[in-house]
């Protein structure tokens, strides 16, 4: 047999081992023997070396030759193991087999012993062979799935009647269509009407088995409703019983057609010498830049040899070139060609094989190289434009290595951190972090993240940078690994603290949208409050002579409810519920006419300066409010001077061609009209800034302040479209920055001038609807001594009874808009109305028009009067209302 055969020998008796070796010898077997008596030379043998057979003795003294075979299968689970024994019987030799033994062999059975070992051989080649065999099906079958799933052409398979019942998952790409939904559809229905006929043919040319693949061109609908030209060759499979069907393979030429249209311009056109050559070199066609190199004419060139266009001592390079070429390579060369006057020109050959219908022709491209340098030139602009690209991104990035060292940082992350790049470039990551021990383990996280490549593609950080500074961030992650070269980490940074900010003020927004709601709920309760202390005072002032304790008792009474009222106003106001009356007018005015009283408001300690923009600052806005905002910034400014100081404000009309700034975060650019408060007090310290426009935040004493000035400026000013800023330096003093929208230059509208009527009387009924007692009690007392008939309910059905008994008395129905018992003011007004359309309807309550329904109050004839209200506008609201003519509801 005459090959090497590498034995490993488990023997206590050597004798035996040495005549094993000699009937191997005999047999014409190279046998290696490897003898060793013991289970830990053994052991070793097995872990050293490598093995084609081992043998071993079934009885030896220390083990045995089944746990020999234990470990051979754990060590060396491929080497056949035959078991040899001079006694062990047959029971033995089935549990050795059951085991995993190759064989087993009684010593005295030596005429067996050469046989087995050829058998065990044989079996361990086959085994090999076999599992050979299985791993190169599972690769087939891989590359297969591989190919199907990855390849660019299209692959159908049609039932006899042109049915599709497969499409590969290049159908999404080639045409856009989900392969899962071609199934069972006609082919047909997605071919040009044109095609279809000569498509058609083809399957029925098929139908025979004997015939041969069918090649044919049609134009199919890509799923965006464009024509693609697909080339697609066509096998009959019906025969196969796992296909049984017509096989497609469809490739989408679209490009090729629309390239063949344009091939003999770029052709042409080109700046390369192109030859087209037919097998033996002959010249076919040539292109001009082909002519010009040569030197010849159109209709000289064809038939010539390229070879002759080369010097003599570089034509056999030329000749291994086209032998390469006609053993299918697409070689390059460079050389020398021969043009006009035997001028040389240094050129780049490329040559390659072109196989088009049944035709094969060679492609000959000869460039000039005499320009490499300028192409070397333009080559370092493109890497200089990569360059450019990298150090001009607004984002931050930096290339990492597995150890965290900085390979690269761009301009924008040096600018992100703070720090030089000879500073970042070379050191480990946590440079940018302040000292400490974080640093370690951030170092650590990473190198564990970069080795298992389980660092989080996208996710968002906030980073301390080594100066103090804190940034939000977003980073990108993406390994970039190439043959050869060892993996970096490209890391993107991008700057999310303005957009953070940003979700600060809407989430801010909303919380005092939701304060302004509760806000309004509560004005609600104090207007009903209101009216009753209001309308009491006044009747007790009215009764009582000025100079008794009880008139002056309740002069306090109504001052503090005028107080109260002016709060509730404000607490409306800032919820956005006090509606709007506005009118355009210019701030200069606004604020000229209140500057006498500011100055009874500030004090002889403050000095108050005025600056007036040169032309009218025209705003459309209410001015009870905007005067609001103005009192409320300047009362503010007085409480932060309490020694003393100066106020300036100052009106400015800013277009955009305006060389001041405009509101830093607010909406546009403008034009506006800004309001300038500053002051010389006290300052507001940092962490005060964010929440001074807080309702009911305030740093006064308890009693000097309610919380709610800013905050009613800041609500009134957004009502107002506009916009508020602030600066502020401890120890120095504040500026509120108020900018408006600029109306467009007009006559504003006069305010009309009308002296306070007398208090009208009457004696008309009217019927009084509310849920509060005291209310209730206090309109009706007023109604009666202002002469009037009353009649009183609690409540919407009272109020229906008392309309059943009483309906042609009653002059004017007087009703609470939001009542409880399931019918509200504005319900129980229609009921009635039902009755008598023309009946007279005034709406109370505490509630702004807004909640109550703007839509509702001002439809022609609704008269709505917003609680808290003085006796005087009571009656004179009544009275009006009783004297207007009717409006059928």
């Amino acid at each position: 047999m005459g090959r090497t055969l590498r034995i490993l020998h488990l023997e206590d008796d050597m004798d035996y081992a040495a005549l094993v070796a000699a009937w191997l010898e005999e047999a014409g077997w190279n046998a290696q023997i490897t003898a060793v008596s013991s289970l830990d030379d053994f052991r070793d043998s097995l872990v050293r070396d490598t093995f084609d057979l081992i043998l071993s003795d079934f009885h030896l003294p220390a083990c045995s030759g089944l746990e020999a075979l234990a470990l051979a299968r754990q060590l060396s689970p491929e080497t056949p193991f035959i078991l040899l024994s001079g006694t062990a019987g047959e029971a033995a030799a089935v549990e050795s087999l059951r085991q995993g033994a190759t064989d087993y062999v009684l010593k005295q059975w030596t005429d067996r012993l050469l046989p087995a070992v050829e058998r065990a051989l044989h079996l361990t080649e086959e085994r090999r062979r076999l599992r050979a065999l299985q791993e190169e099906i599972g690769r087939q079958q891989r590359l297969m799935r591989a190919l199907t799933e990855n390849v660019l052409d299209l692959v159908v398979l049609l039932d006899p009647h042109g049915r599709i019942r497969y499409a590969s998952p290049s159908a999404r790409a080639v045409l856009g269509y989900e392969p899962e939904g071609w199934i069972g559809q006609d082919w047909c229905e997605f071919v040009h009407p044109e095609d279809v006929g000569a498509l058609r043919s083809a399957f029925e040319s098929l139908h025979s088995a004997e015939t041969r693949p069918v090649r044919v061109e049609f134009r199919i609908c890509h799923r965006d409703g464009r024509w693609r030209h697909m080339e697609s060759i066509l096998q009959n499979r019906l025969h196969e019983p796992d296909l049984a069907g017509l096989l497609m393979t469809c490739r989408d030429i679209t490009e090729r057609k629309q390239a063949e249209e344009r091939f003999r311009a770029l052709f042409e056109n080109s700046p390369d010498a192109i030859f087209v050559l037919d097998l033996n070199g002959l010249v076919r066609d040539a292109n001009a830049a082909a002519r010009k190199l040569t030197g010849t004419s159109r209709e000289d060139l064809p038939g010539r040899c390229w070879f002759d266009f080369l010097p003599d001592a570089e034509r056999p390079t030329a000749r291994l070139l086209w032998r390469q070429l006609a053993a299918g390579a697409s070689p390059a060369t460079e050389s020398h060609w021969q043009g006009p006057e035997d001028r040389l020109t240094p050129v780049e050959i490329r040559a390659r094989l072109v196989h088009e219908d049944n035709d094969t022709f060679a492609l000959l491209i000869v460039r000039d190289i005499s320009d490499r340098k300028q192409a070397e030139s333009a080559l370092r602009e493109s890497e200089r434009l990569f360059f450019s690209v990298w150090e001009n991104s607004v984002d931050g990035m930096c290339l990492t290595d597995e150890q965290g060292h900085l390979v690269a940082v761009n301009e924008a992350f040096c600018r992100l951190v703070g720090m030089d790049r000879s500073e970042l470039e070379g050191q480990r990551f946590t440079v940018i972090h302040p000292p400490g021990p974080q640093q370690a383990l951030l170092l650590g996280q990473y190198q564990q993240g970069f080795r298992d490549r389980s660092l989080e593609r996208r996710v968002q950080h906030r980073l301390t940078l080594r100066n103090g500074q804190t940034r939000e961030l977003e980073l990108s992650h993406t390994f970039i690994e190439s043959e050869g070269r060892p993996a970096l980490l490209l890391t993107l940074f991008r700057d999310l603290t303005a957009q953070k900010a940003l979700e600060d003020q809407l989430r801010h927004a909303q919380k005092m949208e939701a304060i302004g709601q509760l806000a309004g709920g509560i004005a609600h309760d104090f207007n009903n409050l209101l009216t009753v202390i209001q309308g009491n005072a006044h009747q007790l002032l009215r009764s009582h002579p000025a100079d008794s304790p009880t008139h002056h008792a309740a002069h306090q009474i109504h001052q503090a409810a005028e107080r109260a009222a002016n709060l509730t106003r404000q607490l409306l106001t800032f919820s956005r519920r006090q509606p709007l009356q506005p009118r355009t007018l210019d701030l200069n005015e606004l604020v000229h006419h209140l500057s006498r009283m500011l100055g009874r408001i500030l004090g002889e300690h403050i000095v108050l300066r005025l600056q007036f923009s040169p032309q009218p600052a025209w705003v459309f806005a209410d001015p009870g409010m905007l005067e609001q905002v103005v009192l409320n910034l300047v009362v503010n400014a007085r409480d932060a001077m309490p020694e003393g100081g100066y106020l300036d404000l100052r009106v400015a009309v800013l277009t955009q061609e305006s060389p001041g700034p405009g509101p830093a975060t607010g909406p546009g650019p403008g034009p506006w009209v800004r309001l300038e408060v500053t002051d010389t007090g006290c300052g507001i310290p940092p962490e005060n800034l964010k929440r001074i426009f807080e309702p009911f935040f305030t740093t006064k004493e308890v009693g000097k302040g309610t919380g709610l000035g800013l905050a009613t400026a800041y609500s009134i000013v957004q009502q107002h479209h506009g916009w508020i800023e602030v600066e502020s330096t401890v120890g120095r003093g504040s500026t509120f920055r108020v900018y408006l929208p600029h109306q467009s230059q007009s006559e504003p509208i006069p305010e009309p001038m009308t002296s306070e009527p007398p208090e009208p009387r009457g004696s008309e009924t009217i019927l009084v609807v509310e849920d509060e007692p005291s209310v209730r009690e206090l309109v009706a007392a007023l109604l009666r001594h202002y002469g009037y008939r009353v009649l009183q309910a609690a409540n919407g059905p009272e109020a229906v009874e008392i309309w059943a008994r009483h309906r042609d008395e009653i002059d004017l129905l007087l009703t609470d808009l939001v009542m409880p018992r399931r019918m509200n003011g504005r319900q129980l007004a229609e009921r009635l109305w039902q009755d008598r359309p023309d009946l007279k309807v005034i709406f109370t309550s505490g509630y702004s028009a807004e909640v109550v329904g703007e839509d509702f109050l001002q439809r022609p004839g609704i008269v709505y009067l917003q609680k808290p209200y003085p006796p005087a506008q009571l009656a004179r609201v009544v009275r009006q209302t009783l004297d207007e003519s009717p409006v059928t509801a």
